[in-house]
């Protein structure tokens, strides 16, 4: 039993599902379909359901991919030592057959859908993120060390991408509406990814991952991502406005505005950016707030 609990702790923490970074994972499975469904019963309907579960392991899985292959980077980084550890207790081999089972899964499910609902856009966008994770993930591309690139191929895989999945899974025409909303979507995560590089920086040079920061500086790296991300906020609340009102725009757009004026406004005073555990436990939760907000916001406004 105690080894048990320990590979529990240890496949958590592969997994990155720390709070509230599982809040944040099912938001991103869940956002395409709450988008499209006309009522709460649609998203109970097995082929949705399946969507939903399908997205849930695309998103999650290529977290610990992540876990697995940058062990090297992330030893040099204090704030991740315990995901060094887990991913050394469960064995190299063993952390990659974790994801690789996933995405088998993930694949499997999105082929019963687009079976089910006659919809092959389906489980061509399954291939479509699993092929950008493992691009972003893997040698010889490696699209982590290639700067904007990598950024760009990361935040369709786990934005864009996944929304149209469980979107079509619903209903096969996306309205402009949901386009602005997953554009802002995806523009704020690709923002996010880049910014994380800040805190990383040192750990990815000394090790050859030429991401933003280090490919940029740190000065750039945090113009241009809030630049993105206020420009992905406005696409988002523009594309909430003209759907559902003003008031569900201020309510779904505000916690991003927070997590970007608590991520960049302390090293625009200090020139000193927050480390990772501290972005991890200021301003992500603002990002789970944001992610609920979006995936009620279309519910409760049918």
């Amino acid at each position: 039993m105690p080894r048990l609990a320990t590979m529990s702790r240890d496949l958590v923490d592969l997994h990155r599902l720390r709070f509230p970074v599982p809040i944040i994972c099912l938001c991103a499975a869940l956002w395409g379909a709450s988008f499209a469904a006309g009522s709460i019963r649609d998203l109970f309907a097995p082929p949705v359901l399946m969507a939903i579960v399908a997205n849930v392991l695309l998103v999650v899985a290529p977290l610990a991919l992540n876990s697995a292959v940058d062990v090297a980077t992330d030893r040099r980084d204090h704030g991740k030592r315990g995901l060094v550890s887990a991913v050394e207790r469960l064995g190299g081999v063993h952390a990659i057959r974790w994801p690789a089972v996933e995405m088998l899964c993930a694949t499997l499910l999105a082929i019963v859908v687009s079976v089910w609902t006659s919809r092959w856009l389906i489980i061509g966008i399954a291939f479509l993120i699993i092929a950008a994770q493992i691009l972003y993930n893997l040698e010889p591309a490696r699209l982590k060390r290639r700067g904007v690139l990598g950024t760009i191929v990361f935040g369709l895989a786990t934005a864009l991408l996944p929304c149209l999945l469980s979107y079509q899974a619903v209903r096969a025409d996306v309205g402009v509406s949901a386009w602005l909303v997953f554009s802002g979507l995806t523009a704020m995560t690709i923002g996010r990814n880049a910014l994380w590089s800040v805190p990383d920086r040192a750990a990815d040079l000394a090790t050859g991952m030429r991401t933003s920061a280090v490919r940029y500086g740190v000065p750039v790296t945090v113009l241009w991502t809030s630049i993105l991300m206020l420009v992905g906020n406005l696409l988002l609340g523009f594309g909430l406005w003209s759907r559902y009102g003003l008031v569900a725009s201020l309510a779904g757009s505000s916690a991003y505005l927070a997590f970007l004026g608590i991520a960049v406004i302390p090293y625009c005073l200090s020139r000193r950016p927050l480390d990772s555990v501290q972005l991890a436990e200021r301003a992500l939760p603002l990002v789970a707030v944001g992610d609920t907000l979006l995936v009620v916001i279309p519910l409760c406004s049918r």
